[in-house]
């Protein structure tokens, strides 16, 4: 079972989207309110993390910065608000390989994503 970090500094909506993910059947999650304990859980875990999926804008990492440093993980999704095609964001996001997730997303959006990844 594949290992997905899903990081969100609202509470809720790390809820929201853990549990869209387990209703789905994923049940190997590590969910994060703080990107740096994230960033660390993904360094000393190195090779075990299948998937990211991040806010963007968070306080002390954005999600960017977040998935540069977490450049072994071998899928990375985006999740923010802002995301449309043509943007610097966008932009930046795909220039790092990730998959640009608009919010608001369909329940099966991410799981079909993660699914296609794994």
């Amino acid at each position: 079972d594949s290992l997905v970090v899903v990081v969100d500094d609202d509470p809720l909506i790390l809820e929201l989207i853990t549990g869209l993910l387990r209703c789905s059947g994923w049940s190997n999650l590590r969910s994060f309110t703080d990107p740096l304990k994230a960033k660390a859980f993904m360094a000393e875990n190195a090779g075990q993390v299948r998937a990211l999926l991040t806010d963007f804008c968070m306080p002390g990492l954005d999600g960017l910065h977040l998935m540069d440093a977490a450049a072994q993980v071998p899928h990375k999704f985006l999740i923010s608000g802002d995301l449309m095609p043509g943007s610097l964001l966008y932009a930046e996001c795909e220039k790092r390989g990730a998959v640009p997730v608009k919010k608001p997303f369909r329940s099966e959006t991410i799981s079909n994503m993660l699914r296609q990844a794994a």
